[in-house]
């Protein structure tokens, strides 16, 4: 079965006349609607492939990770892990919107569900997956956090223990850390009178509110294409993310190299809000 989609063109007067009160049609509808669109994940592609292995603990102290089954299959170019990174003297491997407190992968200690610990690459996304099952992280469970009040008092394990500025978003440039446990920054708004505000009022509402912790259901996974040029130390990388000027700014400071070496290209990005805003 299928479905002509009509596509509604406008005349030159309407044009002339603007859009407001026209309809005007998304220049990528047609190819969404259709499935026809190409994302990062479409694109053809000729390299390595990457697998995480991720924390199933909340808060944990690393005690070791066993690669070498993972390192013997074959087609496993490589198993990188925190302490790979941490060695490195070519590379700084924490990032970080506020402060750069947050390793590429686990360094130390696991602080939350998901996080990345090592990561196996190779030939095919297959043998990937597969080596990934091979590797085995030894942790020693801490107390974790789940609560956002509880995490403020003074007794709460503390999952950050320091992390330079990163000083890279105009609105976070000028933050300070947080003498509160586990708060990353605070910072105070001062407009109008909010307690004439509240007398005024003719009903004021009490409440307490909180959001679960939520993943955006977007319709593009997070995929990152990037080549490596050897001559001349550069980086091309491909990936849907909204600030392509950070990843930009911050590919070249974990590499230490200019950022005139680091070109960075947004595809169709399939969805975002505000998930792609970081590296």
């Amino acid at each position: 079965m299928s479905t002509q989609i009509p596509i509604i063109e406008q005349d030159r007067k309407a044009k002339k006349a603007g859009t407001i009160g026209k309809h005007i049609l998304r220049l990528d509808g047609e190819s969404k609607v259709t499935g026809s669109v190409a994302y990062t994940d479409d694109l053809p592609f000729e390299g390595y492939y990457a697998e995480v292995i991720r924390s199933n603990i909340a808060h944990g102290e690393i005690i070791s990770i066993s690669t070498e089954a993972a390192e013997a299959i074959p087609g496993v170019v490589a198993v990188v892990t925190g302490d790979d990174l941490e060695n490195a003297d070519w590379i700084s491997p924490y990032v970080g919107p506020a402060f750069r407190d947050q390793p590429v992968l686990a360094i130390g200690k696991v602080r939350y569900v998901g996080e990345p610990v090592a990561a196996v690459i190779a030939e095919r996304p297959d043998i990937a997956s597969l080596a990934a099952t091979e590797v085995v992280v030894e942790c020693d469970k801490l107390r974790s956090v789940t609560d956002v009040n509880k995490a403020r008092k003074k007794t709460a394990p503390l999952l950050h223990e320091s992390g330079e500025s990163a000083a890279v978003f105009e609105d976070l440039a000028t933050v300070h850390r947080s003498e509160e446990p586990n708060v990353a920054y605070t910072y105070e708004l001062d407009v109008g009178d909010v307690e004439k505000g509240f007398e005024e009022a003719d009903i004021v509402l009490e409440g307490k509110y909180a959001t679960p912790m939520v993943q955006h259901t977007h319709l593009e996974p997070f995929v990152t294409i990037a080549s490596y040029n050897v001559s001349n130390n550069s980086f091309k990388i491909i990936t849907g993310n909204q600030t392509p000027h950070f990843v930009r700014r911050e590919v070249a400071r974990i590499f230490d190299i200019p950022s005139s070496k680091v070109e960075v290209e947004v595809p169709q990005m399939g969805g975002a809000f505000g998930s792609r805003t970081y590296v």
